[in-house]
C-alpha cells in the first residue's frame, strides 16, 4: 500500500491533511480517488491506515481507519559518513543506504573526491538528495526519513567523530570489520567509506589519531558504492536487523 511522511501537527482528532508535493503525487500520479486508501506515517512511530474523504487543489483530507507502531525501523542507528562519488553512484547510495536503514547520510569531501560542489548551487542539490532520501524511505517501508547532513571536509569529519564508534574502510589493512563489530555488540554505529581511490595513507593515519578504527571489508577491492552498501549490510547482519529477527 502506498505511504507517505507527515507531521504531527498535520493529525488532528481523526483526520490527517496532506499538503505540498504529495497532493501533486497523490492526485496526479497515483491518481488516488475519495475512498482511496494509504498509509501515513508520523516519524515518531506510528503508522496511520487512511482513507481518503476529500482531494482539493493544495490539501487532501484523510480520515484514519486504524493506528498501529511503525515496524519499519531497525534497533541499531547506523549513520553512513560517504565520500561523495562522480555521476549518479551518489543518488544510489542515498536510495540503497535509506533501504537498507541508515539514520542519516553524511556527505564528505576527502582528498581524493572528484567531484567538485559548487557552494551555490549546494542548498538545491541537498534539496534533491533529500528528496531521493524521503521516496526510498516510503518504497522501502521505513519509519522515518533519514538525514541527508550538511557536505563535510574530511578535518571536520575527524573533529566530530573523534573517539566515536567510528570505523573507516580501508583497503590496504585494518582490523576485521566483522570482528570488530563482534566486539561491539550494542550503540551507534559510524560507517566511512572513501571516494573513488580510497583515502589516503595520510588521512588514515589521522583518523587514527583521532581514535576512528580502520577496517577491512574483505580481500576484494570494492568500488565505492559496494563498499557502502557491504559496510551497511554486516552491520545490520551482525546487530540481527537484516536477515534474522532482532533478539537484543
Amino acid at each position: 500500500m502506498q505511504r507517505y511522511f507527515v507531521q504531527p501537527t498535520q493529525i488532528v482528532n481523526s483526520h490527517i491533511v496532506i499538503v505540498g508535493d504529495d497532493v501533486h503525487h497523490i492526485k496526479n500520479v497515483m491518481r488516488f480517488q475519495p475512498g482511496d486508501q494509504i498509509i501515513c506515517c508520523d516519524e515518531q512511530g506510528a503508522d496511520y491506515l487512511a482513507m481518503i474523504e476529500t482531494i482539493q487543489p493544495s490539501q487532501i483530507r484523510l480520515n484514519i481507519l486504524n493506528q498501529s507502531p511503525s515496524m519499519g525501523e531497525p534497533h541499531t542507528e547506523v549513520v553512513l559518513w560517504q565520500s561523495i562519488p562522480k555521476g549518479d553512484r551518489w543518488d544510489w547510495i542515498l536510495q540503497k543506504s535509506t533501504e537498507l536503514g541508515v539514520k542519516r547520510i553524511v556527505p564528505v569531501i576527502s582528498e581524493r573526491t572528484i567531484v567538485k560542489i559548487d557552494n551555490r548551487k549546494l542548498e538545491k542539490k541537498q534539496s534533491r538528495w533529500q528528496r531521493i532520501v524521503k521516496e526510498a524511505a516510503e518504497q522501502s517501508h521505513r519509519g522515518m526519513i533519514p538525514l541527508v547532513e550538511s557536505v563535510y571536509h574530511f578535518n571536520d569529519l575527524l573533529s566530530a567523530l573523534s573517539n566515536q564508534p567510528a570505523w573507516i574502510a580501508y583497503e590496504q589493512g585494518g582490523n576485521s570489520f566483522y570482528q570488530s563489530l563482534k566486539a561491539y555488540p550494542k550503540g551507534e554505529i559510524h560507517l566511512i567509506i572513501g571516494p573513488e581511490g580510497g583515502f589516503t595513507r595520510q588521512e588514515i593515519e589521522r583518523a587514527k589519531q583521532a581514535g576512528i578504527k580502520p577496517v577491512t571489508l574483505g580481500k576484494r577491492i570494492l568500488r565505492t558504492e559496494t563498499a557502502a552498501i557491504a559496510a551497511i549490510s554486516c552491520a545490520f547482519f551482525m546487530r540481527h536487523d537484516l536477515g534474522g529477527e532482532w533478539n537484543g
